[in-house]
Order: structure tokens, then C-alpha cells, then sequence
């Protein structure tokens, strides 16, 4: 085997002991390799992990994909309905949201993410802001965003990057949400046909044209 080979072979073998590594700690944390979700009313449930292979290969291609993140334009029209939608189910759409803690509660400080561990049910998680993302996913993703705080506009750039991790970002900015919303349900389970969905695809579509989004595929909900 060429020396080539070998190097390629080594990274390969390196990055899915990294993924495994990242699930088995998330899973520690009662969560799937993503982040835990709140459903916005009070009421929590284990996420469900997906051990599937295309699951595996879904994780190595984000972390492949979390070292090409890139500024993004926060102004689309397409990304600022689909962020809403995330944010519909997992937390509020008011500017509260973004001060949210999971199970309940507010936190004021936004140097960093609040690390408010709550019990819920049989798990412990940190969930907190607009997106719900707890302490292990900030932590991560925060590694390649540099972001100096858990400011509203930081988590904005956070959950884009979540997005783009999840390889979803190009879809949501092509208007193609059914898509998108199929990668990200492991990200954020209050999304349609996750573990926790909180509303159908045809009221998915329905929020997104009232937030301003334009749907490329599928059927259309006025």
C-alpha cells in the first residue's frame, strides 16, 4: 500500500473514532449525537438514537463538513423561516426565546451558555436558548465558529452551523424544507416525523410561508 493509502486510511479510521466517540459522550448525556430538544410545553422525552449505518455515515460526513464552515448570509429570507420553524417547536418565537431554559425558567447572562444541568424525566440535559442546544453541542460547534458569546445573534450563527453540519444548509437556502427538515430532525426533535415532532410537514410548510419562506418542492400550505 502506497504511503498515500496509508495516511488516507488513518484519517478515515480517525474521524469515525471521533464520531463514535462524540455519541457515545452525548449519549451520556441522554441524547444522540446532536443535542437534546425541549418541546416548548413542559413535557420531555428521551430522544430515540438512530444506530443505523447510514446513521454513522450521516455523522462522519458532519464532522467532515464542521471544518468547511463558512460565513453565511443571515439576511436570506429562506434561512430566517426555517430558523423560526426550529424555534417554534423547540422554544418560542418571541425574543424571549433566546434566554430559555429546558424544563422552564430563564437565565440573564449571556457570556456564555448558561451549563444549567436539569434532571428531566430519566436523562440530565443543558438545553437552553432559541434552539434549545446544550452545553456539549455549543462546546463543539464553538470550536470551529470562534463565537465570544451566547449572545441571540451567536446562537443564530450557531444553529446555521448546526445546519450546515447536518448538510441541510444549501437545501433551506434552495427552498427545498422537506429536505432540509429530513436532515435535521435528529438535530431538533420537535421538527415533523422526529421523535417528538410537535406538528405535521403540512404545518411545517404553512409556518414557513408565513415566516417568509419560498418552497421549492412538494406541496404548498397557504
Amino acid at each position: 500500500m502506497s504511503l498515500r493509502g496509508v495516511i488516507l486510511g488513518l484519517g478515515a479510521g480517525a474521524v469515525l473514532l471521533l464520531y463514535m466517540r462524540q455519541a457515545q459522550a452525548a449519549a451520556e448525556e441522554g441524547a444522540y449525537a446532536g443535542e437534546d430538544s425541549y418541546s416548548g410545553e413542559g413535557e420531555y422525552q428521551e430522544p430515540q438514537p438512530e444506530n443505523s449505518l447510514g446513521g454513522i455515515f450521516d455523522g462522519i460526513t458532519s464532522i467532515f463538513d464542521s471544518f468547511q464552515l463558512v460565513d453565511f448570509d443571515m439576511s436570506n429570507t429562506n434561512l430566517q423561516a426555517f430558523l423560526m420553524l426550529i424555534r417554534s417547536g423547540e422554544s418560542s418565537t418571541g425574543p424571549g426565546a433566546y434566554q430559555m431554559i429546558v424544563g422552564g425558567g430563564s437565565f440573564s447572562d449571556f457570556s456564555d451558555h448558561p451549563r444549567i444541568y436539569k434532571k428531566i424525566g430519566i436523562g440530565t440535559t443543558s438545553a437552553a436558548g432559541a434552539y434549545q442546544i446544550t452545553a456539549r453541542t455549543w462546546d463543539d460547534i464553538n470550536r470551529v465558529l470562534k463565537l465570544p458569546n451566547f449572545s441571540p445573534e451567536n446562537q443564530d450563527k450557531a444553529a446555521v452551523a448546526l445546519v450546515k453540519r447536518r448538510g441541510a444548509l444549501a437545501d433551506v437556502l434552495a427552498g427545498r424544507f422537506e429536505t432540509a427538515i429530513r436532515k435535521c430532525r435528529n438535530e431538533w426533535t420537535s421538527l415533523p416525523g422526529a421523535s417528538e415532532a410537535l406538528y405535521s410537514l403540512q404545518e411545517a410548510k404553512r409556518r414557513l410561508v408565513a415566516y417568509g419562506g419560498t418552497i421549492t418542492e412538494g406541496t404548498v400550505y397557504a
